[in-house]
């Protein structure tokens, strides 16, 4: 590798840095990074662990009870609020 192409990949690198730093917290969490890992990052060190970690299966979310549903079911079957401030007539 020429001279040349290791400044110019460094100079990549240092732009991709900077332009990560300027993102909000929240959107370098949404695309996997925390805000203290964009070194890592761009150096591709924690890319091998994400990958791993994409890979476990998803847990699923856990059912509710069927009572829990029919209870609902019946709380709503009138088509009222249940909890309505307003009074008898």
């Amino acid at each position: 590798m020429s001279i040349f192409a290791k400044l110019r990949e460094a100079h990549q690198r240092r732009q991709a840095i900077r332009q990560l730093r300027e993102l909000d917290p929240y959107v370098l969490r949404d695309i996997g990074i925390e805000p203290g890992q964009i070194e890592e990052a761009v150096s591709g060190k924690i890319a091998a662990r994400n990958r791993a970690e994409a890979a476990q299966p998803l847990r699923e979310a856990p059912k509710p009870a069927p009572d829990a549903i029919l209870y609902k079911a019946s709380v709503f079957a009138n088509g009222e609020w249940p909890y309505s401030h307003r009074r008898a007539a």
